[in-house]
């Protein structure tokens, strides 16, 4: 991961240092500071004592964002930006709750943490300071067991509405929401297989710097 961030902030930078004709060309790092919300639906849980149910709470709670993007025009006030960004904390602690005929079994703390996401954002200029966008993302997830740090992983296909709020020549806020829909994945464990996908959603408040 490091190294591809390096190898990405190097292409960045080389697309920076090319002539812009608009304020919000160019390349940009940015710092967020999202709430997130994150569950699993478990579709199929099968132990060797049986199937479970295991309705759950969602990880809430917040998490720092840093990322890298670059923005082109496609004239007309409309851009098109790709990116990525990474989460350098966990969220809140969710809860399974397995159960067996309705009636529990065991509960299981968890924390998600959104690895790294990929994204494309097309968006048009709604005055001279501002840009609004749409985001299409892909994003990977690890969630951690509280009890013997079993890990599993997730990807999901992200979607997302924002702004950018120019506050100088090379600076600016932006805003944005963003929900996930997961892909379906099956993982055997010890003693047992799950079949779940995640979901949840996000909102976010950052600063992007133009280099």
């Amino acid at each position: 991961m490091r190294k591809f961030l390096l190898l990405t902030s190097g292409v960045f930078f080389a697309f920076g240092a090319n002539a812009q004709v608009s304020k919000f060309e160019g390349a940009s790092a940015t710092v967020a500071l999202a709430y997130q919300s994150y569950s699993t639906d478990v579709a199929s849980l099968v132990t060797r004592n049986g199937g479970l149910t295991a309705p759950n709470s969602a990880s809430k709670g917040l998490v720092g964002k840093i990322g890298l993007d670059y923005t082109w025009s496609l004239g007309n006030d409309n851009f098109l930006a790709v990116g990525l960004d990474y989460a350098l904390n966990e969220g809140g602690r969710g809860v399974f709750d397995y159960q067996r005929q309705g009636v529990s079994v065991g509960t299981e703390g968890v924390k998600t943490k959104q690895k790294a996401k990929i994204f494309i954002a097309p968006s048009t200029l709604i005055n001279q300071d501002t840009l609004g966008y749409i985001k299409l993302g892909y994003a990977q997830y690890q969630s951690k067991s509280m009890s013997d740090n079993v890990k599993t992983s997730a990807s999901a296909i992200t979607y997302g509405i924002g702004a950018k709020f120019m506050s100088s020549e090379k600076s600016y806020f932006f805003v944005e929401a963003n929900v996930l829909s997961g892909r379906s994945k099956t993982e055997t464990f010890e003693n047992a297989t799950m079949t779940s996908k995640p979901k949840g959603s996000e909102v976010l408040v950052g600063y992007g710097i133009k280099f």
